[in-house]
């Protein structure tokens, strides 16, 4: 018969042994985050209240949900992602749910049922100071191109709920539970880059106020 101690001390083990499972899962199945960073240029001073944000997109580049949002700081930013659920994802078909950079429609998904978003890096001015962007009839989104600065190249935010590979155009590159940006390079004494990163810190946004 076990002793009110030794009782008490398998209890103790029990919980020891659930919290180290709980935490070993909640490290195997976190969501990977991204963080993208660089420089708003415009042919104008920028308002006070101009914001950086991160939209979910649809298959036709329109804004969906608004996942972050930073503020514009003497012309640059940094902003990072944050986690998405199920409800925010569609199914990754291949070549045809986005055009990739560099690889355009060129491209198949590993393994299949994979399912994604895709986001984009926007800018606006915050008409009624609420910090989040409402609609292009109370806020006032910039437009322009987003372009990576050095090297010269284009990316793409992409969210993936399980790790996948894109494979096309001989590039084979790998994709993490979560954020991942993917993007091409072109140096000027080399072949085009390709690369999957979580972070990226010369993004170039040239934009203006239609």
């Amino acid at each position: 018969m076990l002793s009110y101690q030794t009782f008490g001390e398998l209890i103790d083990m029990k919980k020891l042994i659930f919290t180290i499972i709980i935490i070993s899962l909640s490290f195997g199945f976190a969501q990977q985050s991204a963080t993208l960073s660089g420089v708003v240029k415009t042919p104008e001073a920028m308002p006070a209240n101009s914001f950086v944000s991160i939209h979910t997109i649809d298959k036709d580049n329109v804004w969906l949900d608004e996942i972050s949002t930073s503020a514009v700081v003497s012309g640059t930013f940094s902003i990072s992602t944050k986690p998405l659920d199920a409800s925010q994802l569609v199914a990754f078909v291949n070549g045809s749910s986005a055009l990739l950079p560099g690889l355009q429609n060129e491209y198949t998904i590993e393994p299949a049922g994979v399912n994604f978003a895709r986001a984009v890096v926007n800018v606006y001015v915050d008409n009624n100071g609420n910090s989040h962007f409402d609609n292009v009839e109370v806020d006032a989104p910039y437009i322009g191109i987003a372009s990576l600065d050095n090297p010269v190249g284009f990316y793409s935010l992409i969210y993936v709920d399980k790790d996948a590979r894109i494979v096309g155009k001989g590039q084979s590159l790998d994709l993490k539970y979560g954020w991942n940006i993917f993007s091409i390079r072109f140096p000027t004494d080399a072949e085009a880059s390709y690369a999957i990163s979580t972070e990226v810190d010369d993004i170039l946004l040239d934009v203006f106020l239609p």
